[in-house]
């Protein structure tokens, strides 16, 4: 423990999760059934209960000790592939309440922030825990993945998430509170911030990085009002009077900073931006390394 405070969480499990190595399937796998037109189903086997999909039933002492990638038929007679899930056919079947990182933004973190075997690394909003699923690989077991969470049902639907598909993950850290807390009491290697106000953590950030450490934030890209309007997707059900409502209420909260107000307000706080990039239309990327003063003696 680092500082942190006594409501920390972490999950332990036996692992059951992305094993791809070939072994046949065991009772507490997650799997996923395609079925004809590629559509998944993510599942877990448990000896001796039945699996419902699309209106058929799957008997579960059926597959278990076969490989994954055969073919199996419901009841109704329809045909699915069983296969162990990757990370990136994980990710996008998470179950969820919150929004979840998709797998080219996973890469895209993951390869800018130079996430390495053996770093501390720190998040802040977890989600339903994907971020967290590709740190706790990428770090592993002698790395420290230590996350933050405000909202208490997203961190208990990540931790479950993490138990399910990852396993015991000592290695893990989980606290329910506000990251800048724990910051002021931990010394990392990379900070991850995908918060609606990522500003408010810079200092902090600063003073707990190591120095080359690297700081990546997610903030909205600027954008003119009637690109923002056209990339609304609720607009197609709303009326013309809420429509404009919601552009006028929202468009100042997701137009914050250009890229060049950025570099300045990480200039202020001690950082040098290494670069940024433009994951889709309404999102950026800033990655940015602890500047520390020339001392010419």
């Amino acid at each position: 423990m680092i500082g942190l405070r006594e409501n920390a969480i972490s999950a332990s499990t036996t692992f059951q999760g992305l094993r791809t190595t070939g072994e046949p399937l065991r009772d507490g796998d997650s799997v996923i059934f395609f079925d004809r037109k590629d559509r998944e189903y993510l599942k877990t086997l448990r000896a001796g209960e039945t699996i419902s999909i699309r209106g058929g039933t799957i008997a579960v002492d059926d597959l278990l000790g076969r490989p994954d990638g055969f073919s199996v038929r419901s009841s109704l007679r329809e045909r699915f592939v069983v296969l162990r899930p990757t990370l990136e056919r994980l990710i996008p079947n998470l179950p969820r309440k919150a929004q979840v990182i998709y797998p080219k933004d996973l890469g895209l973190i993951l390869m800018w922030g130079d996430v390495y075997p053996g770093a501390t690394v720190v998040e802040a909003g977890v989600g339903p825990g994907a971020l967290t699923l590709a740190l706790l690989r990428a770090v592993g077991r002698e790395g420290r993945v230590i996350s933050f969470e405000t909202r208490e049902e997203h961190a208990r639907a990540a931790e479950r998430n993490v138990a399910r598909y990852y396993g015991a993950a000592p290695q893990w850290t989980l606290e329910v509170g506000d990251v800048a807390d724990g910051l002021r009491n931990l010394t990392v290697d990379r900070i991850f911030l995908d918060l609606p106000e990522p500003w408010r953590q810079t200092d902090l950030a600063w003073s707990a990085l190591r120095p080359g450490g690297l700081f990546l934030l997610d903030d909205w890209v600027r954008m003119p009002l009637s690109r923002y309007a056209q990339d609304r997707p609720r607009d197609r059900t709303e009326s013309p009077e809420r429509r404009r409502a919601g552009w006028l209420r929202m468009f100042p909260f997701h137009n914050k900073y250009t890229a060049d107000d950025w570099k300045w307000l990480l200039a202020e706080a001690g950082f040098s931006l290494v670069s940024s990039v433009q994951i889709r239309p309404q999102s950026q990327i800033f990655v940015a390394v602890v500047r520390t003063p020339f001392d010419p003696a």
